[in-house]
């Protein structure tokens, strides 16, 4: 297979263009897989050091000696071309490896003997190439902006340094080897590399040696050649990164010492959490046991964290060093400040399940009071959260539960019960002493008689609504919240009594017209219209479950052929019902979910079955992620998807105009 030809701009000036944000370092690699049969690997030898683009003499290279184009042999040709590299001695070979600057003819031979050896033993050919951006090179001083002198011997370091990274990474035997050049010829800078084995320790997969390389190590080795140029040109930018990294880590300390969850929150932690202690670690965090105890974990650290001071500064000034990241890796590399936040989250969580493994059980009593002493919505999602992960290990046959531990969880589940009934209590009285607040304060001289009518009787309706909660009748029927009232306690009283209501309300809207006091009233809807819809929707939805209700008690004492009639009314409603909970003109094409989004979605479907169909797409979610054949499927996607866009971003900036100085 012959070499496939780059096509690129030339730019044989000494004087290279300082262009604006460009990466500071770009690399990419890919590879050849070699037989005793194939184009020979020194074609790409050739390559690498072509009299076109080197300072040798044309005399020196032998065209009668070499094959046609297709020889990989001649790579080393290319990458060390006259026009393309600069050396001081035209004698020299512009070609380097980890020990020599230049190789003499006779090491030159050893090195393309070397490339046979490895081609008949079928070690893979890997091409590999380092592009600089001049303006980076030049405030590291490694390039100077008058003369267009650059200082190879620091370049040549630091690939050295990378190199020798990649081949620990990557697990290289004794017998790889490397050799590489610099180049001038384009816009940018660059170096070309070569590796290979003259006995390859690659395992073998499908009758041939594997030839690609971890994500990690392409990555590492990028990172080590920037590091090195900013070390060896002892740049301003290095000593302030350093600075800043320090300050990054005593911040994650503080951060690490400072949070703190509550007894509540570390008892809905531990009943989330799998029986077996040694599961209470990140390693298994993508385990289906663990999946109720990760998401309630991260909801109560994430509060914890918010409420930190130190944590928004931390995360300021790891944003600050991503952005200096991207400048120098380009804007496709990996946020970093993701990354630590993934870190910190991780160890976090490491920190809570080794305070439960270690604090006494006595300290972890949990009451009513306790879990409803904090009724905003984290709080109340979160205790939702808890007791759904309750019923899970409850109903899991897997947990392998004892009679005192299911005793006690059943005890757990019913204060948590009550506590949510009671944080919704807290939560709606609260909400309606502010709406009423708001009401007092509103502007009553240029309302009309109808909106003044609309504000004093919702004024006395919330005045009463408030008086109930705190005298302990929050469960009264007329404080009933429509849609997340459970079908089986819908009575007729009750039904008689909400739909009261709403009638009431709609004949208050009826003489209102001023908008802003109707949106204060109805903060969720934007104009009249949408309240009038969402007044009847609240009726129908009522009545569904009412008629719902009906049906199921009469399955009770029914014929085989009234059970099936009444089965297919019952799905037809709840159909019905769905549609008004979750209104959606369009059909919502089926998207993959988080854990978390799909437990925070499940207490909002209307029938039970529906809430089993969830956590059973819950288990399933958490199995896949699991699967080590999705797992190698998304990294080998990903590492092609971020080599395609390393390429375009090379051609992309050598087709740009050269820019004048």
């Amino acid at each position: 297979m012959g070499h496939e030809k780059i096509k690129r701009p030339k730019n044989f000036s000494k004087l290279k263009p300082l262009e604006n944000n460009q990466a500071a370092v770009v690399a990419g690699w890919k590879f050849k897989i070699g037989a005793a049969t194939s184009k020979k690997y020194t074609g790409f030898l050739d390559y690498t050091q072509r009299k076109s683009a080197i300072n040798i003499k044309p005399d020196q290279i032998s065209e009668a000696n070499l094959k046609p184009q297709q020889r990989f042999d001649r790579f080393i040709d290319y990458t060390q071309r006259a026009t393309a590299t600069r050396v001081s001695d035209q004698n020299a070979n512009a070609t380097f490896n980890q020990q020599e600057d230049f190789l003499t003819p006779d090491k030159e031979k050893r090195l393309r003997q070397n490339l046979n050896s490895a081609q008949r033993n079928g070690s893979p050919l890997w091409q590999g190439y380092v592009s600089f951006s001049t303006q980076w090179l030049a405030e590291n001083n490694i390039y100077d902006r008058q003369s267009g002198e650059v200082n190879q011997s620091l370049l040549r370091q630091a690939v050295r340094q990378g190199m020798r990274q990649l081949l620990t990474h990557e697990k290289f035997g004794k017998s790889a080897f490397w050799w590489g050049n610099i180049q001038f010829d384009t816009n940018h800078i660059h170096v070309h590399l070569g590796l290979a084995e003259t006995k390859s320790t690659r395992p073998v997969q499908a009758g041939q040696r594997r030839g690609r390389l971890e994500q990690k190590s392409m990555e590492k080795f990028k990172s080590v050649v920037t590091r090195q140029i900013e070390q060896l040109g002892q740049s301003q930018t290095l000593a302030e990164q350093k600075i800043l990294q320090k300050v990054i880590g005593k911040r994650k300390q503080t951060i690490l010492n400072q949070v703190e969850l509550s007894t509540a929150q570390l008892h809905a932690i531990e009943q989330a959490l799998p029986v077996d202690q040694k599961k209470w670690t990140t390693r298994f965090a993508n385990t289906p046991q663990m999946t109720a105890a990760v998401i309630v974990t991260r909801e109560y650290i994430h509060q914890a964290l918010k409420q930190l001071p130190e944590y928004h500064e931390w995360r300021s000034l790891i944003e600050k060093e991503a952005q200096a990241n991207q400048k120098r890796y380009g804007t496709h590399s990996q946020n970093s400040a993701e990354h630590k936040e993934a870190a910190l989250v991780k160890q976090l969580e490491n920190q809570v399940w080794r305070e439960l493994k270690e604090q006494p059980h006595e300290a972890k009593k949990l009451s009513v009071a306790m879990i409803s002493a904090q009724f905003d919505q984290a709080a109340r999602d979160a205790n939702s959260q808890a007791i759904d992960a309750l019923r899970q290990r409850l109903d899991d046959p897997a947990a392998q539960l004892t009679e005192t531990q299911k005793k006690q969880m059943r005890g757990d589940l019913i204060i948590r019960k009550i506590a949510r009934k009671q944080q919704q209590i807290k939560y709606q009285q609260a909400d309606h002493v502010q709406l009423l607040a708001r009401l007092h304060g509103f502007d009553h001289r240029e309302l009309s008689v109808g909106d003044n009518y609309f504000l004093t009787q919702h004024a006395v309706r919330l005045a009463k609504e408030i008086d109930h909660l705190q005298t302990g009748h929050g469960n009264s029927l007329s404080f009933t919240d429509v849609i997340n009232v459970q079908v089986g306690k819908v009575t007729p009283a009750m039904q008689a009594a909400i739909k009261s209501q709403l009638k009431q309300e709609m004949n208050w809207l009826n003489q209102a017209d001023n908008l802003q006091l109707i949106r204060l009233v109805y903060p969720h809807q934007k104009n009249k219209a949408q309240v009038k819809q969402w007044l009847h929707d609240q009726t129908q939805i009522i009545e569904i479950k009412g008629q719902i209700n009906v049906n199921q008690r009469q399955m009770d004492k029914c014929s085989t052929k009234q059970l099936a009639s009444l089965k297919q009314q019952n799905k037809v409603l709840y159909q019905r019902l769905n549609g008004l909970i979750n209104p959606t003109k369009k059909k919502r094409e089926m998207q993959p979910m988080t854990a978390q989004n799909l437990y925070r979605q499940n207490r909002r479907f209307a029938s039970r079955k529906q809430r089993k169909q969830l956590n059973q797409a819950v288990l399933y979610s958490a199995k896949r992620s699991m699967s080590l054949d999705e797992t190698n499927k998304r990294e080998a996607s990903r590492a092609a998807k971020q080599h395609e866009a390393l390429v375009q971003e090379i051609e992309a900036e050598t087709q740009r105009p050269e820019i004048s100085r």
